[in-house]
């Protein structure tokens, strides 16, 4: 059911995956794409938000700021997991790989190697605990209002 601290929950972290997708693309070296990066970080966070931060609102402030943290953390994972699996995808279909096997070890290797290692630098993860902070925390204060 569409409730306020949802939507509020849902732009928060559209917002909090576009921003820091886009601190963590400055990381990657000149000759990566990285074009869809921001938009898919973005989706994930309204996907997070709706189904995830949204529906614990009302649990009080210090529950809700945990849950800021663990919808950012996901949002953090999922991103990174989801970017790597469509590069994989991409280099399968470039025929890269001799087996799915090989192409599932290849996207963890992908996903820690490449996309990790642009979200474990000291802003990306300041940006991300903040926002999760601050995410978590206006929710609650959304559900006060409009519930």
């Amino acid at each position: 059911m569409p409730t306020a601290p949802k939507l509020v929950a849902a732009f928060l972290l559209c917002g909090l995956g576009f921003g820091v997708a886009l601190l963590a693309v400055a990381y990657a070296p000149p000759h990566v794409r990285t074009g869809n990066v921001p938009v898919i970080a973005a989706g994930l966070g309204l996907l997070w938000g709706w189904r995830f931060l949204g529906r614990n609102v009302g649990r009080g402030v210090t529950t809700s700021l945990g849950i800021g943290l663990t919808a950012a953390a996901a949002l953090a994972l999922t991103s990174v997991l989801l970017i790597g699996f469509i590069q994989m995808i991409q280099r399968s279909m470039r025929l890269s790989y001799g087996d799915p096997v090989e192409a599932l070890q290849d996207w963890i290797a992908i996903s820690i190697a490449d996309a990790g290692t642009y979200v474990l630098n000291a802003d990306v993860i300041g940006a991300l605990l903040v926002g999760g902070l601050v995410a978590g925390l206006i929710c609650e204060i959304s559900g006060r209002i409009w519930s």
